[in-house]
């Protein structure tokens, strides 16, 4: 990998020759650090702290070389560089500067080209993204809502709780359920791990409605695409596909 060597000054540190490497392995981890073989300090250590060297002592030229770099492979070289920009560079530079735009864009697009949700951004990408395209253009189209005839629930007896969702393959991982009370109001229920350190489960309502298929729309509406298991009924209702990553 070229150091890039016309956009620094004399002096400062150039890029990692593997950069592109170390910014798809980065990329990956922060995505899904729970599949992840590797851990945060890994990362840290071996990934991003290599990089502080040039960033801190000429921040533009570190924010070109990357761009340069990691823009035209694309991918989760460019996603990894856009979250890296956050730990190691100044972010308020980075989100004026031309090539930090540049990572930024084009990081926020290969999301977007893979039907990840909105509600998998940063808080910098977010602002990013609505100062830029937000105004205009919508994050991901958005299915419409299903009527109770397209999308049937089978009815719940008064006081039956039902399971419709797991948030990921963990034994420890959080489970919604629904219960219908005697009322004929419905609830959402989550189950969850009680703390860190506390193994045994709680139970906490989290949504309520007196309409089913309106349940269901607000559930999938707040966790935006289908988790790990979902009730094939309770799917029909989210906004949007599982992303394709």
């Amino acid at each position: 990998m070229p150091q890039h060597d016309g956009e620094r000054s004399r002096g400062t540190p150039a890029l990692p020759e593997n950069i592109v490497s170390m910014m798809e392995v980065a990329g990956r981890f922060e995505f899904d650090p729970q599949e992840a073989t590797i851990d945060a300090g890994w990362v840290w250590h071996h990934l991003k702290r290599p990089l502080l060297e040039m960033a801190r002592a000429d921040p533009e030229a570190f924010l070109t070389s990357l761009a340069a770099a990691v823009v035209p492979v694309g991918g989760w070289a460019v996603f990894g560089a856009a979250r890296t920009l956050y730990d190691v560079s100044n972010i308020d530079l980075a989100l004026k500067h031309p090539a930090g735009r540049e990572i930024l864009t084009a990081s926020l697009q290969f999301l977007r080209d893979h039907g990840v949700p909105n509600n998998r951004l940063t808080g910098y990408e977010w602002r990013f993204w609505v100062d830029n395209k937000g105004a205009v253009e919508q994050w991901l189209p958005v299915r419409p809502a299903p009527s109770l005839d397209q999308a049937p629930i089978t009815e719940f007896e008064p006081g039956e709780v039902r399971r419709v969702a797991q948030l990921t393959e963990d034994f420890n991982s959080n489970v919604l359920y629904v219960r219908c009370d005697e009322s004929g109001e419905y609830a959402a229920v989550v189950d969850r791990k009680w703390s860190e350190e506390e193994p045994r489960r709680a139970r906490n309502d989290w949504i309520m409605s007196d309409a089913i298929d309106v349940l269901y729309r607000k559930i999938a509406e707040a966790l935006q695409v289908p988790p790990y298991w979902v009730d094939p009924e309770l799917e029909a209702y989210f906004p949007y596909p599982r992303p394709d990553l």
